[in-house]
Order: structure tokens, then C-alpha cells, then sequence
């Protein structure tokens, strides 16, 4: 018996691809912070590498930034 022939299916044309997101540069170290602030950025951070847990790198990015950018607007 012969089976009748499928119509081929017309190419589906690809879709570009997306420009990958250039990366965050990494912030740079503030100079001019006072030793106060430094130690309590450490102690803030020791926490989670202590419980063992291994946060998503973006949450962990983004609060340090907001941490960075909260010590700037203090030190204007």
C-alpha cells in the first residue's frame, strides 16, 4: 500500500539572534569610605557565605549596588 506523500512543510526563516547584554562592569573599590562603612559592607556579607547557602549572583549583584549606591547618596 502506498502511503501518499506528506507536502513538505516551507522553512520557517530563523530568527535573529539577540545581541547577548553587555556585563555590569564590576564596581570599583570607593577610596574614600571610611573604615566604619567597610566593616559593616563585610559584616553584612559574611552571613550568606556562612550558612552554607549560594544566593542567586544577580539578587547578591544588585543589593550590593544598592548598598554602593545608599553610601554614596550618605557621603554627598
Amino acid at each position: 500500500m502506498n502511503l501518499p506523500t506528506v507536502p513538505t512543510v516551507p522553512t520557517v526563516p530563523t530568527v535573529p539572534t539577540v545581541p547577548t547584554v553587555p556585563t555590569v562592569p564590576t564596581v570599583p573599590t570607593l577610596p574614600q569610605l571610611p573604615h566604619w562603612a567597610t566593616r559593616s559592607l563585610r559584616c553584612e556579607m559574611l552571613p550568606s557565605k556562612q550558612s552554607g547557602s549560594n544566593p542567586d549572583t544577580s539578587q547578591v549583584e544588585s543589593e550590593f549596588l544598592l548598598v554602593v549606591h545608599n553610601v554614596n547618596r550618605v557621603l554627598q
